[in-house]
Order: C-alpha cells, then sequence, then structure tokens
C-alpha cells in the first residue's frame, strides 16, 4: 500500500497518476457539468478510462493537484460512505 508521503512526491506526467481535489463533492472532467449527478459520474469514469488507456494507474481524490501534492480532503459521495 502506498503512503500519503509517497503520494505527495508523485508526479502526474511520469507516474501514471491523476491528483483531484474533490472540493464540494464535485469532479470535473472534459468541461462536464458539475452540477447534475449524471454528469459528475460521467467526470469520474472519464478520469478511470483514460488511466485504462494508458495502461493503468491511480485516481487520488482528495489531495491537491499541483506538485507537490498536499491532502485537502474531500466531500465527494460523502453521504455515501459508512
Amino acid at each position: 500500500m502506498i503512503t500519503i508521503e509517497e503520494l505527495k512526491n508523485l508526479k502526474e506526467s511520469e507516474d501514471n497518476i491523476e491528483f483531484k481535489k474533490g472540493e464540494g463533492g464535485n469532479i470535473s472532467y472534459d468541461g462536464g457539468s458539475k452540477s447534475k449527478p449524471s454528469d459528475r459520474r460521467r467526470c469520474i469514469i472519464g478520469y478511470v478510462t483514460a488511466l485504462c488507456n494508458e495502461k493503468g494507474g491511480y485516481l487520488v481524490i482528495g489531495m491537491n493537484d499541483n506538485w507537490p501534492h498536499e491532502v485537502v480532503g474531500t466531500r465527494q459521495n460523502i453521504d455515501c460512505i459508512g
């Protein structure tokens, strides 16, 4: 398992990883609407699909996109996690 400290030092361009803050529970992808739940699902699916097309990788939600990555937390699916 990878640690938060290790995640902070990874670079999206080199390590097949995508960082998204997910502030307010919305993760945009390719200009998708942040207000419709169906668009939000496509946003996440879009990132996963892109990583799959690159032979796999990681999608990290709740860390700043900019390097070095810092934990910012997220409200993504907050009502669905028990």
